[in-house]
Parts: C-alpha cells; sequence; structure tokens
C-alpha cells in the first residue's frame, strides 16, 4: 500500500513524510565530486566514517564511477548532508592527497571557467593540477590488506579455495598489512580471491599513507662528478668577456651566438662556477622542457646544489 493510499484510508494528514533509510542517519557526510570528462554534471558520494577526518575539499578522491564501479580519480568540491534522492550513494574508495591541492578561491575559478567555456569542472581542474602530481608524485592514502583480528586461531586453511588460502597464507606471514597490487601478484591471483575473503570477515582492510616518487626530471642517484673542461680560444673570449661584467660589478647583457654543439653550456657553466664562488647563486633557463633531463645532468656533473622548477613538478 503506497503513503497516499494509507493517508486516504487513516484520513491521514499527520502521516510523516516517507524517508529513505540512508536519509535517517543525521550523521552521515557526502561528498561532491567531478571527474575529468565532459560533463555539466557532479556527484555525491558517501564519505565513509574512517575518511570523515581527513576529507576537504580540493583534494583528490578515488571513487567507483559507472556501472562498471570501475575506480576513477575525482576532485571533492564540496562536503555536506546526502542529498534527497531515491538511488543509493556508493562511498569513496580513498583519499589520494594528504591536503587539498586546490583552494577555495581556485575552486571558484574553475568553477567559472567550467560555466564560461562550456566545459568540465573537472576537465579544468585537471589541466590546472601539475604534471608530477598527476602521476601521483607525494604521498597517497592507499588501501593495504591484513589478518581480521584473531583469525589466524581459528583459521582453517584447507576449508578455503586454493588460491583464497594463497592469500591467507601470504598475508598471515607478511611483517605488515600488503597493497592489492602487491598480495595479487605474490599470491599469482586477481583480486576476486582478496574480495571473498573480506566478504567472509576474515582479512580487512586498512589505510595507510605511501610515500610515491616521480623521478623523471629530477634524479640526484649515480651523477658522476667531472672536472670542466679546456676551453677552445672562441670559448675563453666569450668567457673572459662574461666575466669581465661580473668582476666589475656592472649589470650587463650579453649575446652568446653559436650553432647547436658549439660548446655555449660549458661557458655558461664556468661562468656561473665563478659567481658561486662569490658566494651568489645564479638561474638558468631552458628553452625546451624536453632538454631539461640533460641538463640538469650536465649542473649536477659540476656543481652540489642544483634546484629544478619545471611545470612538470
Amino acid at each position: 500500500m503506497g503513503h497516499d493510499s494509507q493517508k486516504n484510508l487513516f484520513g491521514g494528514e499527520d502521516l510523516p513524510p516517507l524517508s529513505l533509510p540512508w536519509e535517517e542517519a543525521t550523521d552521515r557526510l557526502s561528498a561532491e565530486i567531478v571527474f575529468d570528462l565532459p560533463l555539466e554534471t557532479t556527484f555525491h558520494y558517501l564519505v565513509p566514517e574512517d575518511l570523515r577526518e581527513m576529507i576537504q575539499p580540493g583534494q583528490r578522491v578515488r571513487a567507483p564511477f559507472g556501472r562498471g564501479n570501475r575506480p576513477n580519480v575525482g576532485y571533492c568540491v564540496s562536503l555536506g548532508p546526502p542529498p534527497k534522492i531515491r538511488h543509493r550513494l556508493k562511498e569513496l574508495a580513498e583519499i589520494i592527497d594528504q591536503e587539498p591541492l586546490l583552494s577555495p578561491p581556485m575552486l571558484d575559478l574553475t568553477k567559472w571557467i567550467a560555466e564560461e567555456y562550456l566545459c568540465g569542472w573537472g576537465q579544468v581542474l585537471q589541466s590546472v593540477i601539475p604534471a608530477g602530481v598527476k602521476k601521483k608524485a607525494g604521498t597517497r592514502l592507499i588501501q593495504h590488506y591484513q589478518p581480521a583480528p584473531h583469525v589466524r586461531e581459528r583459521l582453517v586453511p584447507e576449508l578455503l579455495p586454493p588460491k583464497q588460502r594463497a592469500v591467507m597464507e601470504i598475508l598471515c606471514h607478511s611483517p605488515g598489512p600488503m597493497r592489492i597490487e602487491e598480495l595479487t601478484e605474490a599470491a599469482q591471483c586477481g583480486t576476486g580471491p582478496v574480495n571473498a575473503l573480506r566478504n567472509k570477515g576474515l582479512i580487512q582492510a586498512v589505510r595507510q599513507r605511501t610515500e610515491i616518487e616521480d623521478s623523471q626530471f629530477d634524479d640526484e642517484t649515480a651523477v658522476p662528478r667531472i672536472a670542466d673542461l679546456k676551453l677552445n680560444g672562441d670559448q675563453q673570449q666569450a668567457l673572459d668577456t662574461i666575466l669581465q661584467f661580473v668582476r666589475s660589478g656592472q649589470h650587463q647583457t650579453v649575446l652568446l651566438h653559436g650553432v647547436t654543439g658549439s660548446g655555449k653550456t660549458e661557458v655558461y657553466i664556468q661562468a656561473i662556477r665563478e659567481i658561486v664562488s662569490y658566494g651568489r647563486q645564479a638561474i638558468v633557463l631552458v628553452p625546451e622542457i624536453s632538454l631539461t633531463p640533460q641538463t640538469i645532468r650536465r649542473f649536477r656533473q659540476r656543481f652540489d646544489s642544483v634546484a629544478v622548477l619545471h611545470s612538470h613538478l
């Protein structure tokens, strides 16, 4: 019998409106998420209890998306009570960033850009995040798996299917929680046995912050040091001209002209060496980001402290 029929049957203006089960919980928190897709729509997800103290607008999150619930990276743009909708909300899977990547003014600006230029809000956010962050450099809150409490004492491995047994044996002998990728590789299985064990209550998921590095442009390992090269006549003349202005304290622009491979970089390096010997610093501008790795390597072969700034950080 429907709610309207009940009202008619009992004369019923006093009946309270029907509320959905998940609307009755006043402590529920939902996150409004946008994805890197050409969509105007935002999506609401329930925030699991263990993530409520960590999530903030401006952070990236991982959430199940679409009918297949494929994990997708999105951006949290707001928090609040769950909206009054008639379908059950999905839960966020994890928080990627420890701190927000986007400030409230930046969220407002990117929303305006999306509305003004008719594109997805998530697409705009994706374009303003540095490439190094999108490549997952930094720290992330990663889901790990471990045996449930007291499961070792009551577990009978022979009763489990072979792949689930392999997963349990690996976890029980592991010194700590394991990521899903590590676990499935060690057990030589897919995620199915892991999910089955979790549904049985034999293992549990915990979230741990993990450091992830991106060293494409900033690898300081195994760079051999070399001495300054001997300059030819033209190089030495160019260096002497530059150092003449440096030593006299004059602010002078010098144009060093030469074809590719003529040794201009060596002139720059030796001029910078004298600058550094005075306790000063130098900035080198590289004309093309694709030249960054080889340029970094050359300077690290000659100097102790080389800091790198570029748009892929």
